[in-house]
C-alpha cells in the first residue's frame, strides 16, 4: 500500500522544527509533501536543504491558511495522478503532530474510503467546539450536542475520497455565519455528526468511514484527552475515563496530536 502525507502551512522558517519532526515522523511509512503558502524563495530552499517535498501556492495576505486548506487540500488530491500514485493520504495539522507507529496498519481500505478519530467526549461537554457550533453553524448545534466530537486536525482516506469530502467541508465553511476563524472542524461535525450515532463506523455520501475511539490507539487529540490545564476542571478526564475505562497515555497512540498543550508531553516527543 503506497502512503502519502499532506498538510497546509505558511511561516515555515518560524516553524522549521515543528515541520521537520512532522515529515521525519511519517516518512518510513510513506511519502510527504508540505502545501505551503506565501512561501519566500528562503523558505521553499529550507524545505529542500530538509528533503520535504513541498507546493507552494501564492494567496491574497488576506486570506488566512484557515481559510485556504480545505481548497488547496480539494485541488491537490483531485489531481489524476495523486489519485493514481497513492492507496491512502493522511492530511494533518503540521505544527503539532507526531507518527509514532505506522497508522496505516489499522486503516482497512477494502472495508473503508475514509479515516478519523473521535476526541473522546460529546459537544455537549466540551465549551469550545460547543461555542464554535452555536457561532458559525448554529442550525446544527441540536443534532451534534449528544455527539462525540470528530477532530478534522487528523484526517486519512482514499484520495478522491478526502477531495469529495474537503470539496464539502470548504462550501460549508462558506456558508456559515463569521464569528470564527476555524470553522473546519465545525463544518465536518456538521457534516457527519448525525451520521455517526456514536460508533465505530457511519456511511456519507455513499462512503463507508471508519472512526476510531480512544481505544483503538489510532490518533490522541491531547487538547481533551491529555492532561492539560482544562483535563479535569472542565470534566473531560471524568468522561473518558466513564467511556472508555482509562486514562490515555500518549506513548500508545500511532499519531499524537496537539501534544504541545501538555509540556511534559511535549517536551519528550520533541
Amino acid at each position: 500500500m503506497k502512503n502519502l502525507l499532506i498538510g497546509t502551512c505558511d511561516n515555515v522558517q518560524k516553524n522549521l522544527k515543528r515541520i521537520k519532526l512532522w515529515a521525519d515522523s511519517f516518512q518510513p511509512y510513506g511519502d510527504v509533501t508540505l502545501l505551503t503558502v506565501n512561501a519566500t524563495t528562503q523558505e521553499l530552499n529550507l524545505l529542500n536543504n530538509c528533503n520535504i517535498a513541498y507546493r507552494n501556492v501564492s494567496k491574497e495576505r488576506s486570506l488566512t491558511v484557515n481559510d485556504l486548506r480545505l481548497q488547496l487540500q480539494h485541488v491537490y488530491l483531485s489531481d489524476k495522478e495523486i489519485q493514481d500514485k497513492y492507496d491512502l493520504v493522511f492530511v494533518t495539522d503540521v505544527f503539532d503532530v507526531v507518527f509514532q507507529n505506522d497508522p496505516s496498519t489499522k486503516c482497512d481500505i477494502e472495508k473503508y474510503d475514509l479515516f478519523m478519530a473521535y476526541e473522546g467526549v460529546l459537544h455537549c461537554e466540551e465549551p469550545w467546539n460547543m461555542d464554535v457550533m452555536k457561532k458559525c453553524l448554529p442550525d446544527f448545534v441540536e443534532s451534534v450536542a449528544d455527539k462525540l466530537i470528530i477532530c478534522s486536525g487528523v484526517l486519512a482516506g482514499k484520495p478522491d475520497k478526502l477531495a469529495q469530502l474537503f470539496k464539502h467541508m470548504d462550501d460549508m465553511v462558506t456558508i456559515s455565519k463569521p464569528g470564527h476563524d476555524i470553522r473546519d472542524q465545525a463544518a465536518l461535525n456538521a457534516i457527519l455528526g448525525n451520521l455517526t450515532s456514536n460508533k465505530d463506523h457511519c456511511y456519507y455520501q455513499n462512503m463507508a468511514v471508519r472512526l476510531f475511539d480512544i481505544n483503538d490507539n489510532w490518533c490522541l487529540h491531547c487538547a481533551v484527552a491529555g492532561p492539560t490545564q482544562f483535563f479535569e476542571p472542565w470534566g473531560f478526564k471524568q468522561s473518558i475515563e466513564r467511556r472508555y475505562n482509562k486514562v490515555p497515555d500518549y506513548v500508545d497512540y500511532d499519531i499524537v496530536h496537539q501534544f504541545n498543550r501538555i509540556d511534559e508531553w511535549n517536551k519528550a516527543i520533541i
